[in-house]
């Protein structure tokens, strides 16, 4: 048997098959380059919308309330903590406001943020005339939820693409090995 048939007939389309269904299933890895396989594009995916989705999350509570009234209120008090790994100070605030119909609220911010807030400073605040004690500060770090959605959307893109290479590769492989 020749080489030339050796790599053209039924052996090497059988080798071939075979490394394009690992390929596809798994991924193979050459030196400095690692190549997630069909499931590691998968995950990649769902990550990546995953993501999209916080970032919508994110970016709807950091909106006005569509049935509320937006009003300035003043930050009365800021509660100072440390990020998870303890190297970074973390910043919360109490705000008060006043309703339309004069009725004054206190209420804690649900989050922190690692910008430094001072006792006095104006934020805007919407709420809810039946329930104002569930407002919320808007209008600040809009583009948090922005650069979330796009990180999101990136990785999704290019998970959902390799998945499909992937899929591609291991058909391939599969039709090449049932031709033997």
């Amino acid at each position: 048997m020749s080489l030339w048939n050796m790599i053209t007939g039924r052996p090497g389309r059988t080798v071939a098959g075979g490394v394009l269904v690992v390929d596809g299933l798994v991924g193979i890895d050459t030196p400095g380059r690692q190549r997630g396989g069909l499931l590691g594009s998968l995950l990649a995916g769902i990550i990546g919308i995953v993501f999209v989705g916080l970032g919508l999350y994110i970016q709807h509570h950091s909106q006005p309330y569509a049935d509320g009234t937006k009003v300035t209120g003043q930050v009365t008090s800021v509660h100072v903590g440390r990020s998870e790994k303890g190297n970074k100070p973390m910043y919360s605030r109490e705000v008060r406001f006043v309703t339309g119909d004069g009725q004054q609220v206190d209420f804690a911010e649900s989050g922190s943020s690692s910008t430094p807030a001072k006792v006095g400073d104006p934020v805007e605040i919407s709420y809810r005339a039946a329930d104002p004690s569930q407002a919320r500060i808007v209008g600040e770090n809009t583009w948090i939820p922005l650069a979330i959605m796009g990180v999101g959307a990136l990785v999704a893109v290019v998970g959902i693409l390799t998945f499909i290479v992937r899929l591609i590769t291991l058909i391939a492989g599969i039709a090449l090995l049932a031709k033997r």
